[in-house]
């Protein structure tokens, strides 16, 4: 839930969100757009839902903001 969608280079990023005891998370899945192989990339160092999220060329993703219990919207 609350998980923030991008593609970038022929995969699909589900990034952050919420597990289902609401509570924020911190992983990065990548799912292939082809072949619809899951994987896990790097976690971020900070769990977050409702981020925004923005692919720079073709290799790059940056996440923002969000949401994280206990300290609320996150800046960056």
């Amino acid at each position: 839930m609350d998980v923030t969608v991008i593609a970038l280079s022929g995969s699909i990023y589900l990034i952050g969100g919420r597990d289902k005891k609401n509570v924020e998370a911190n992983g990065v899945d990548r799912v292939g757009a082809f072949d619809g192989r899951v994987s896990s990339v790097a976690a971020m160092t900070q769990a977050r839902a409702d981020c925004a999220c923005a692919a720079a060329s073709d290799q790059q993703l940056f996440v923002l903001g969000g949401i994280e219990r206990g300290s609320g919207a996150l800046a960056a």
